[in-house]
């Protein structure tokens, strides 16, 4: 039979790390659009140029947005992997015990 290692412990810090780093992506993508809606209310940048830019990235944040929450889930899958992995191996044992 073959043999299978892994190392649950290691991919379930990776996917915590991932999802933590994804937080702080979020967190920049917010603090971006936020600043981006200031320019014209701040008037640091205005006319016709500075709301059509404006408008196209905020159309754009979705794009970011939906990255970011893909890359989290496959942080999530990660650890959910390792929990399962885990579960599996503890049954097997017992299994193989008796």
């Amino acid at each position: 039979m073959a043999d299978f290692e892994c190392d649950t412990d290691k991919l379930r810090e990776d996917g915590k790390d991932i999802k933590s780093l994804i937080s702080d992506y979020n967190t920049q993508i917010d603090n971006f659009f936020r600043e981006l809606d200031h320019l014209a209310l701040n008037k640091v940048w205005t006319g016709t140029n500075s709301d059509l830019y404006r408008k196209m990235v905020a159309d754009e944040k979705s794009m970011y947005t939906d990255f970011g929450e893909g890359i989290k889930a496959i942080g999530q899958e990660m650890i959910d992997f390792a929990d399962d992995l885990d579960i599996e191996v503890r049954n097997n044992e017992d299994e193989y015990d008796d």
